[in-house]
């Protein structure tokens, strides 16, 4: 009630004049903390509910809709939260793409922009955010490429590339002095150390080594048996540490036996041994010009499934797989020669003079011979052939390869009787020269889906033979 300053009557609140004497009714001022600004009229109203923090700093705020009963003399308030959505044009922005904004969801803070009811938001477009930490980049699996773009570097293992085991390893070796030779300046020499163990699932091969070495001592030049035989001795002598070491011989050490067999019948050539030594009479000591006696070379040490070959002349080593004869080695020889420096083969060994040999081992000192040396890892079935040329001439280990090569790839064929019958082919179709082969077969175990071919692309395969010399012969 509202007393009146003139009469004194109490009037209703809600009156503005007097009832009494019509006197105009002074109105009580409001408490302040009650108010809420809703254009120019201030009301009174109860004061909202806290509103919880937005991480980041972010302010939510709360958009009500007040409306105003007047019942009787009182005003009664209510808040409601607006549910509906805002549109762009009550909130006075253009569209930006991103979700519409809720008006009783979080509204960050930002430039102003007045809503219908005062509320502030702020345009999308002039929101003020931190990027997201980007998520930690998968490790990156074993040989694959770094960020650099290259491939990690892989070391090789010292097993066969192929998950299958070598489970044997046999050997042969035979010589004959051909149709038109009265004695045989080939020789060669076979050596080796095969360990094997029992155990309930049968005998398994633990380790294998062997000394494989061919010389075909100088046709025409005197006492080529003899210098054959003091290289094969003194290549002897020199591998006998590597019995007893666990590691196939590096090159240098390779050509350094090499350069010892070389030495030793240079030394002879130049009068430097005892005829004792050399089984020559005194007279033959010194010999110079083509009576100097000289030999040609191949050799290969095997450890297991690895081999390392060196050769000097033209002696040969092929490789048979299911795949193909390969001639591993390259012939020391002027055709030869004249084909590495682009001559045609037919043009090459036109010339009177091809097959002289451009290395020998003892007419020259170490420095003008120079072997090469080369390194097999073999994986699969392979037969090994190192033979002289008698044996290879005329494409003859080429043109017989399935039917005399081939089938001794089988773990039942038997080696002895595969030389025998090589020395046989050779001295029905060449005959003209000593013939001596040698033959290395390396068994591994069957495969689980027996392959019979290497995985090399033929393509990539010839490139590679193009770059090391060789040559292979597919099987058909």
């Amino acid at each position: 009630m509202i007393d009146c300053p003139q009469c004194g009557y109490s009037n209703p609140v809600a009156n503005r004049f007097c009832q009494n004497c019509g006197m105009a009714l002074a109105q009580p001022a409001p408490s302040q903390s009650g108010l809420v600004g809703v254009g120019t009229e201030s009301l009174p109203t109860e004061t909202p509910p806290a509103t919880p923090e937005v991480p980041g700093g972010v302010e939510q705020a709360v958009i009500q809709q007040i409306s105003v009963e007047r019942l009787g003399t009182e005003q009664s308030i209510t808040e409601q939260p607006i549910t509906e959505q805002l549109s762009t044009e009550q909130l006075g922005i253009e569209q930006t793409g991103i979700d519409p904004l809720i008006a009783s969801g979080p509204l960050p803070l930002g430039a102003p922009v007045e809503s219908a009811v005062g509320a502030t938001v702020t345009p999308a477009d002039e929101l003020i955010t931190e990027p997201l930490p980007e998520p930690p980049l998968p490790a990156e699996p074993a040989g694959a490429e770094n960020s650099a773009g290259a491939t990690p570097t892989i070391k090789p293992s010292p097993h066969p590339t192929s998950a299958r085991r070598l489970i044997a390893l046999h050997q042969a070796a035979g010589t004959d002095v051909g149709h038109r030779r009265d004695h045989n300046e080939d020789t060669f020499y076979v050596q080796t150390q095969i360990s094997t163990a029992l155990t309930p699932e049968g005998k398994q091969l633990e380790s294998a080594r062997g000394l494989y070495v061919l010389c075909d001592g100088m046709g025409g030049h005197a006492a080529g048996e003899v210098a054959s035989a003091m290289a094969v001795e003194t290549l002897r002598d020199y591998f006998q540490p590597f019995w007893n070491n666990l590691e196939l011989p590096g090159e240098l050490t390779l050509k350094k036996a090499v350069w010892a067999a070389n030495e030793a019948i240079f030394s002879a050539n130049e009068g430097g041994q005892s005829s004792s030594a050399t089984g020559l009479p005194p007279a033959e000591s010194g010999r110079v010009g083509s009576s100097r006696m000289g030999t040609t070379l191949v050799m290969a040490v095997v450890h297991n499934h690895r081999v390392a070959i060196a050769h000097v002349g033209d002696s040969r080593l092929y490789r048979l797989t299911h795949q193909g004869l390969t001639q591993i080695t390259r012939d020391h020889e002027v055709g030869q020669q004249n084909i590495d420096e682009g001559l045609p083969p037919n043009v090459a060994y036109a010339h009177p003079e091809a097959y002289q040999l451009t290395q020998a081992l003892g007419p020259r000192a170490d420095e003008a011979v120079e072997p090469s040396v080369q390194f097999l890892e073999i994986s699969e079935p392979t037969l090994l052939l190192l033979c002289s040329d008698g044996l290879s001439d005329n494409g003859l280990i080429e043109a017989y390869v399935q039917s005399s090569l081939l089938p001794l790839l089988s773990t039942q064929a038997d080696l002895e009787t595969g030389i025998a019958q090589l020395l046989a082919l050779g001295n029905e179709h060449n005959g003209h020269d000593n013939l001596t082969a040698i033959l290395i077969r390396f068994d591994f175990e069957a495969a689980p889906t027996e392959v019979s071919r290497e995985a090399t692309p033929k393509a990539a395969q010839a490139q590679a033979q193009a770059q090391d010399g060789t040559t292979t012969t597919e099987l058909t």
